[in-house]
């Protein structure tokens, strides 16, 4: 079964993460294609969808070496996931 046959996959942190006194998500990442379920997201609970339902999300964009941002001001707390149906390679993730 090729990518393009699978459904969207995700991964997501084990606990909630602090988010207090943060501002911005970032991911540097390398995709060299995406579809229109890949994101970098906050969930609220463990079982939130994260497609549909994230507290916030940004859309990862085909690339090399680039960095996204998601504003997660008035987010105190919640897990970080990343979900996506196609390769994409992850370098870092980090809080500002």
């Amino acid at each position: 079964t090729g990518v393009n046959n699978v459904g969207p996959g995700g991964v997501a942190t084990v606990n909630k993460i602090d988010l207090k006194g943060r501002t911005k998500l970032k991911m540097l990442f390398n995709a060299d294609s995406v579809a229109d379920t890949s994101f970098l997201v906050v969930l609220a609970n463990k079982s939130d969808d994260m497609v549909n339902a994230p507290s916030a999300k940004a859309s990862l964009t085909a690339g090399s070496q680039q960095t996204v941002s998601l504003d997660i001001t008035a987010i105190t707390e919640g897990y970080i996931g990343i979900t996506s149906t196609r390769p994409t390679y992850i370098y870092d993730v980090w809080l500002e």
